[in-house]
């Protein structure tokens, strides 16, 4: 089976918090510029209202080093500093992607959740993470024998096909995937096709799935 990358909805989860701690900074700089003129104006700032848990709101990177029961010590990845060790705690809430075996020494994960008084943090989202991979969706523009070129929105992709690369179609009536072949795909029909990331940045595709015209998938 192919690693899959975090799903969309799992994509939305990390964005949506980010977003959120974007406007918990937001509003603290407003509370702080407010603070400021009432002080020229000598009048007693207002109390700052006490942070609520988004306040607390992190993500990241890291390769898990020890699992025991649900605390997991892992290594922040993409950082030079000493202390790049995060301890994670993990509940009956923790959700994982695609599922709880992803939790093993070596893995390299994708956390979100909130940090604790401690500095560890219980996780909400752990998801599986592999840089050599990665999901492209677009317009089938060209088809030429084991290649597809793809249409997103901001350029072209070239995807290359080989005898190992399954094909399939979504069903959103029965809400499952069923079988297809390389001789389904036409120019026009939009797929995502799940992708190896080769050093020199081409792509080769594990699976390709036919969207139906009518999805919201873009």
């Amino acid at each position: 089976m192919f690693r899959q990358k975090p799903s969309g909805k799992k994509i939305l989860f990390l964005t949506s918090m980010l977003a959120l701690m974007g406007a918990v900074f937001l509003m603290g700089g407003i509370t702080m510029s407010s603070a400021s003129a009432n002080s020229l104006n000598k009048t007693p700032p207002k109390e700052k209202p006490p942070c609520s848990q988004s306040c607390n709101l992190t993500k990241g990177l890291a390769t898990i080093t020890n699992v025991n029961g649900n605390t997991i010590q892992a290594k922040l990845m993409g950082t030079e500093q000493k202390d790049n060790q995060v301890t994670l705690l993990t509940t009956a809430k923790t959700t994982y992607d695609p599922d709880r075996s992803i939790v093993a020494v070596g893995k390299s994960i994708v956390f979100a959740g909130t940090i604790n008084h401690d500095g560890s943090i219980t996780a909400q989202l752990i998801t599986s993470y592999d840089p050599s991979a990665t999901d492209v969706t677009g317009t089938i523009v060209k088809i030429d024998g084991s290649t597809i070129t793809l249409q997103t929105k901001d350029t072209q992709s070239i995807v290359h096909l080989t005898n190992s690369t399954i094909f399939l179609k979504l069903d959103f009536k029965d809400k499952k995937k069923l079988p297809a072949t390389l001789s389904d795909l036409k120019v026009g029909m939009t797929v995502t096709a799940h992708c190896t990331v080769h050093g020199n940045g081409s792509l080769t595709a594990q699976s390709v799935v036919i969207v139906p015209a009518n999805s919201e998938v873009k």
